[in-house]
């Protein structure tokens, strides 16, 4: 749409499509003002003579494909033809030059002062700041642009400039992407973000001097390589990036021994220690969920290809309770070494329990926090703190530890049969698994989970 016209001089350029910018604009105004008022005319419509609502929601999303679908291209159309020239109000000018410019150079000063705070601390870039200096280069090639309708500039010479003063912050955004890519892989958003890193690229190094083409370029750059990235599947974002998950899968798993040699997920491997690599774990899980989530209807296909799995929760079969929480948790934890010496994650060993059920009454499901202590007769009146505390004392005493005797993990594994199979005169409470948290030589019962419960 912006290089229609073929008109590739920038002031031909910049008059053309600001008069198609504001059509499109008046058009999306235009077009929600119709859909507006249909909607609070149905709905009023509805509620005064007290007609059913069943049929509103899909006459409502009807309606808006007619409007912003139909009616709003046409609209457009309309304006376009009718439309020749483009003027700023003296209210947008004085918007772009003592609102938006300032901003933008106080938005400079910040992103050179974490520039200075990057070069002294001797650290990487937030990945973040990728994101930020492209929607900040955005935003000043609009301003830019905007000064050619503008008689007085008082900020001419920061635009002028820009290029320069955005050399340094071009860097930080490479920086910045690439250690993104390097922690995370390659996603569709990702390569998404280096196309753009490349067109914002671009954009600095054909206005660092005067020239009289550089946004028709630029314009015609984007459109080929988003058509590149879209029609052709073998570089298209969402190949490339399945591909580079792929990958980052096999190197993590490589690294702590889950890939045979056919470079296949050993998900039948089932190791006591794999809490040594959470973030490993968590790394080839949350790719296996990337993959499954982007591959849609042929993630089976795709994951049994390169992994011999059908789904990614394939791949947490055989991983210990606590390896399986951090993997799959949606943001990743911190892993605090000190914290892990006072919390103890216990789980019920894999095996067959048989447990004599002839003398209980009631078999109580529940996979929670506490509403099977209800039904048991002893914890009627207590509160869930002081029934969990009255457990633990109570397994301890059953494993023979010694008040003051440090626990640990070896421990734990040792006893954790005992620790998690608590049995009393009336009911047997069977938890899943637990967490102990040792402090300051008390003991305490944290995050549990009930697989089930049998109540005479």
């Amino acid at each position: 749409m912006f290089i229609r016209a073929f008109l590739s001089h920038n002031e031909d350029f910049i008059e053309r499509n600001a008069v198609m910018a504001r059509s499109a604009v008046l058009a999306a105004f235009c077009a929600g003002v119709i859909y507006l008022l249909y909607f609070l005319i149905i709905n009023s419509f509805i509620f005064i003579f007290d007609l059913p609502g069943n049929k509103e929601y899909t006459m409502s999303i009807s309606m808006a494909y007619i409007v912003f679908v139909l009616i709003m291209p046409m609209l457009f159309f309309t304006m376009e033809d009718s439309a020749k020239t483009f003027q700023m109000s003296r209210f947008l000018k004085a918007i772009l030059n003592w609102v938006l410019t300032p901003a933008l150079l106080i938005y400079t000063i910040i992103l050179y002062v974490y520039a200075v705070k990057i070069l002294v601390t001797w650290t990487l870039p937030k990945g973040m700041i990728s994101i930020m200096i492209f929607i900040f280069g955005l935003v000043a090639m609009f301003g830019q642009m905007m000064q050619h309708f503008c008689d007085k500039k008082p900020f001419h010479w920061f635009y002028r400039n820009f290029s320069w003063f955005a050399l340094p912050l071009l860097a930080m955004f490479w920086i910045g992407t690439a250690r993104r890519i390097s922690d995370y892989g390659l996603t569709t958003w990702r390569f998404y973000l280096i196309v753009c890193g490349l067109l914002m690229t671009l954009y600095f190094i054909l206005f660092l001097f005067k020239n009289k083409k550089g946004y028709f370029i630029l314009t015609l750059s984007a459109a080929i390589l988003f058509l590149l990235s879209i029609c052709i599947p073998p570089i298209s974002a969402k190949q490339i990036a399945l591909y580079s998950q792929v990958e980052r899968v096999r190197n993590t798993a490589k690294q702590i021994g889950m890939l045979d040699d056919h470079k296949m997920l050993r998900t039948d491997l089932k190791t006591a220690d794999d809490t040594l690599h959470l973030k490993e774990h968590r790394t080839i899980y949350q790719s296996l969920r990337y993959i499954e989530d982007e591959a849609d209807f042929e993630s089976e296909k795709f994951l049994g290809k390169f992994f011999n799995i059908r789904s990614a929760d394939d791949y947490l079969k055989n991983l210990s309770p606590k390896t399986v929480a951090y993997a799959t948790q949606y943001s990743e934890p911190a892993i605090n070494e000190e914290e892990d010496q006072t919390k103890f994650w216990v789980n019920l060993p894999s095996k067959d329990y048989k447990l004599p059920i002839e003398d209980y009454q009631y078999l109580i499901t529940s996979n929670d926090y506490g509403p099977s202590f209800a039904h048991i007769e002893q914890f009627k009146d207590m509160k869930t703190n002081q029934i969990l505390d009255q457990i633990l004392e109570t397994q301890l005493k059953k494993c023979g530890y010694v008040p003051g005797t440090p626990i640990t993990e070896a421990w734990c594994d040792c006893h954790a049969e005992e620790l998690l199979i608590y049995t009393t005169d009336s009911a047997c409470i069977v938890f899943s698994s637990w967490y102990l948290n040792v402090e300051d030589d008390q003991i305490h019962i944290e995050n549990w989970f009930i697989d089930y419960t049998l109540v005479k």
